[in-house]
């Protein structure tokens, strides 16, 4: 297996593993609506006036 393959393949595995992190919280019930999260974040970093 090659560098980039290896690299790609870590990669893969950490996107699962986030994934599978999520759905835990889902499934836990540790969630907050869009709508608080989207707010929450914009007052945590203002200067991004996204």
């Amino acid at each position: 297996m090659d560098m980039e393959t290896d690299e790609q393949q870590k990669a893969r595995m950490e996107l699962y593993n986030a994934l599978l992190e999520g759905l835990s919280d889902i499934e836990a019930g540790r969630v907050i609506p869009a709508e608080e999260a989207i707010k929450m974040f914009m007052e945590k970093y203002p200067e991004l006036n996204i």
